[in-house]
Parts: structure tokens; C-alpha cells; sequence
């Protein structure tokens, strides 16, 4: 017994340790997203801290450093991304370290001269992993659209009757959840006559599923080592997958006439922004509960469609979260009011997860809206 409780508690600090390290990635992600290198490879810096293995934040540093020149420690990070496991061939499809490579040639690797734990240096690591994927080179790696099935879960509502119809709500999971954690939160808000179906985002995150000991899901493809190049690809196949999502929904289950909502928390927010701009016909309200906003997916350049459509939105944002500031919500707003859409703005007293004051708006909007 003593040896499964010392297990427990092992686990349960270390996804404690898990989750406090994921929010500064999250930070760094969006401080670089802003331009702000200096203080994403500050965050990511301690990020690789916690989870030295993780080589798509090695990357991210890396890159950070390339933009304010230092070019020294990008190389530096690339190596040690090398030597975390990153393939090489990977670094080649990035435009942006298309420059850094002269940093590899064998004079600048022996200069570094890092000790490792295992009684090698990095760069007698790193040439050999280079050798060993010249081998490799036969086989170059690209990267096209796939098609394969998917899965989202149902939650219907108390007292489901398969004779009557009801309305539909999409509810999009964070970044490196699950569909069930979003769907026993909105379960315990007790919202009537509505099913709520909740697609897996399309990549599993590896590293973070091994951790936490069950699925974990983003709609990035993080874990992929994609180039920063098909980021526009990959977030409009994501969106194109959640959409199928609904209109399998609305063919398969028991809906009525009203158009359905959709509803996101945090990545799944900034997608029920994007989707609701990019499908309006199909959306009568989005409801983002602490969101982001990415450029790719071009959410301010569609706005007019939600004023075209009518589709109303509710924005729900803490004004202490530090995963996805509020600022970023007082920005969408503005874009909002600016192009005339109808919305509601609610800034509530925490961090990134709405509060329990919000539940009671939330489950109003539901009546009010599902009721006209």
C-alpha cells in the first residue's frame, strides 16, 4: 500500500510540475507569435527546463534567438534539439535556419564542447546523429494532406427522448486535453434540450499523453515537426475536420431546426472563432471562453461574415490569465465593434478557465439564444 501511495503522490507532482511548465510554453508560444522574441526564449528557455526532451520548444528557442541575431545559441539549441531526439532532415525544411547552417560544419561543433551525462559531448552526439542521417537522405521526408477517420463524443442531454429533436452545440477542447474534460464541465452546467458533440482535435500529442497517462489532443500538430510553412494548412484542415464533424452531427442525430452554436475553450476558442467566421451560414452563436487569436487563421479577415449571418458571439475572458492575456480578448472585442458584429463581452475576476460566476451566463446565453 505505502508503495502505491508513493507512487500517486510521484504522479500527481510531477503532472502538477507538467502543468505549471505547459502554461510557460503556452506564454513563450504567444510571445513569439507577437514578435516578442527576447521574452519567448526567456519562457522557453524555462520551458526545456522542465521537459529537456521536448525538441519542438528546442526549435521554438532556437528560432528566437535566430530573430535577435544570436545566432551562436540558435546553433547551440539546434544541436541539443539534435541530440533530443529531432531529426536533421526536419531543420532543412525551415526556411528560417536556412542561414544558421555553416554553424554545423565540424570546426563550430568542437568548439562547443558540452559535456553530456553519458560520457559524450553533444557534438560527438550530433555528428554521428548527422552521419547516421546521411544514410537517411535517400529518404526524404514530405508532407501531404491525409485522409483517415476521426472520432468526437456525444453528451445528450437529461432525459434524452430519441423521439424528439434538439438543438446542437460543436464544443472544441483546449490544447493537450480531451473531449471529455470539456464535456463533464458543461455537463455539470445542466443546459436543456441540447446535445453537445466534441471531436478529438486531429493530433495526438505524444510526449504530453505519455505523461498524463491517457490521450492528449491539439489542433497545431505539435508534436509533428511540421515547417513552419504549412501552418495556414494546418489550421484549415483542422477547422475543415470539426466542421465535418457537425455536418456528420446534423445527418446522424436527432436536431431540430435551429441553427446550432459552437462553443471553445482556449485553442478550441480561437477555433470557434474561426470556424464561426469561415462557416457563418452554418453557426447562430459563438461562444469563446478564453481564447487566442493567431493570424493564420485569418479570423479578422472574415468578421464580416458573422455581421452578414447574424451569428452573434460571446466572448468570456479571465482578466488574470496568463496563458492567454487579456489583452488578447480586449483586441478581438475591438475588432468586433469595429465591424459591427453583434456581440457580448464579459471579462470575469481569474485566470484561464472561466469561473463558476460565469456558468450562470453561459447556461442563459443557451436559453435566451436556443429559444427565439
Amino acid at each position: 500500500m505505502r508503495f502505491f501511495i508513493s507512487i500517486f503522490f510521484l504522479s500527481f507532482t510531477f503532472n502538477i510540475s507538467i502543468l505549471s511548465a505547459q502554461s510557460l510554453r503556452e506564454q513563450a508560444d504567444k510571445a513569439f507569435a507577437n514578435k516578442n522574441y527576447h521574452q519567448a526564449s526567456m519562457l522557453y528557455d524555462q520551458w526545456i527546463n522542465a521537459l529537456p526532451n521536448d525538441y519542438y520548444s528546442h526549435i521554438q528557442l532556437a528560432k528566437s534567438y535566430v530573430f535577435i541575431q544570436n545566432n551562436h545559441k540558435a546553433a547551440l539549441t539546434l544541436c541539443k534539439a539534435i541530440s533530443a531526439g529531432l531529426q536533421e532532415e526536419l531543420l532543412v525544411q525551415d526556411t528560417v535556419f536556412t542561414p544558421l547552417f555553416i554553424h554545423f560544419d565540424t570546426l563550430f561543433i568542437h568548439q562547443l564542447q558540452i559535456p553530456m551525462h553519458n560520457g559524450m559531448t553533444i557534438q560527438d552526439l550530433v555528428i554521428q546523429k548527422i552521419k547516421e542521417q546521411s544514410k537517411a537522405s535517400k529518404f526524404p521526408l514530405k508532407f501531404t494532406e491525409q485522409k483517415r477517420m476521426g472520432r468526437y463524443r456525444v453528451l445528450y442531454p437529461t432525459n434524452y427522448d430519441s423521439s424528439l429533436l434538439y438543438n446542437l452545440c460543436l464544443l472544441l477542447h483546449g490544447n493537450s486535453q480531451k473531449p471529455e474534460f470539456i464535456l463533464q464541465w458543461v455537463q455539470s452546467l445542466h443546459i436543456k434540450n441540447t446535445i453537445f458533440i466534441s471531436p478529438e482535435a486531429p493530433y495526438l500529442k505524444f510526449k504530453e499523453s505519455i505523461y498524463a497517462g491517457e490521450s492528449r489532443f491539439s489542433a497545431a500538430g505539435e508534436d509533428q515537426s511540421f515547417p513552419d510553412t504549412l501552418k495556414d494548412d494546418i489550421i484549415n484542415m483542422s477547422a475543415e475536420w470539426y466542421h465535418d464533424v457537425l455536418l456528420d452531427a446534423l445527418k446522424t442525430l436527432p436536431i431540430n431546426n435551429h441553427k446550432p452554436a459552437i462553443m471553445g475553450f482556449s485553442q478550441g476558442g480561437f477555433y470557434s472563432s474561426v470556424l464561426a467566421s469561415r462557416y457563418a451560414k452554418d453557426f447562430s452563436t459563438a461562444i469563446v471562453l478564453c481564447g487566442s487569436i493567431y493570424k493564420e487563421g485569418n479570423v479578422l479577415d472574415n468578421l464580416e461574415n458573422l455581421k452578414n449571418h447574424n451569428v452573434d458571439m460571446l466572448l468570456v475572458h479571465g482578466t488574470k490569465d496568463v496563458v492567454v492575456p487579456f489583452q488578447t480578448a480586449e483586441l478581438f472585442r475591438n475588432a468586433l465593434i469595429e465591424k459591427q458584429v453583434q456581440h457580448t463581452f464579459v471579462p470575469f475576476d481569474g485566470g484561464h478557465w472561466p469561473s463558476t460566476e460565469m456558468h450562470t451566463i453561459i447556461q442563459q446565453w443557451f436559453d435566451d439564444h436556443f429559444s427565439k
